[in-house]
């Protein structure tokens, strides 16, 4: 297994550079035809911090062409956003409110959001079987909590 640092070019919890964003969707193509990757790899998608993940997806363009599936979340829930995205079939997986049962009912993960803080996290792809043909584009929506201290 190997962890995997995509978030190259970025400054480590810092959302895109440009006039004040407090609305940003982060998106990344992974192309495994161009870059394989093996069962369990976790790649570090975005970096994040002072803000709250309110929506992601996986768009899947081109079909793996065999089982493959994939996870998003980030270090402290491997699957916290979206559990088991299927990478073979085109297509869109994204997080919805999920409730574990009980007494009281409780929320599945992240499935309505997660608040970062001042701490850098990342939001991470596992792999769960290899990949060498699949295209997929993962979204990820974040709410800027970040504060400008020179205005």
């Amino acid at each position: 297994m190997a962890d995997v640092d995509l978030t190259a070019g970025g400054v480590a919890g810092k959302l895109p550079a440009g006039p004040p964003h407090k609305l940003a969707r982060l998106h990344m193509k992974l192309d495994f035809s161009a870059t394989s990757r093996a069962a369990n790899d976790v790649l570090q998608l975005f970096s994040v911090a002072n803000c709250e993940v309110i929506h992601a997806c996986i768009n899947v363009t081109t079909a793996e062409g065999g089982t493959a599936t994939a996870d998003l979340g980030d270090g402290s829930d491997v699957d916290g956003f979206i559990d088991g995205a299927d990478l073979d079939t085109v297509g869109l997986t994204r997080m919805s409110l999920a409730l574990t049962e009980a007494t009281p009912n409780t929320v599945t993960g992240y499935s309505s959001g997660k608040l970062y803080g001042a701490t850098v996290d990342t939001i991470d792809l596992k792999v769960l079987n290899a990949v060498d043909a699949a295209i997929c584009h993962v979204m990820v929506d974040v709410l800027d909590y970040s504060v400008d201290e020179s205005a």
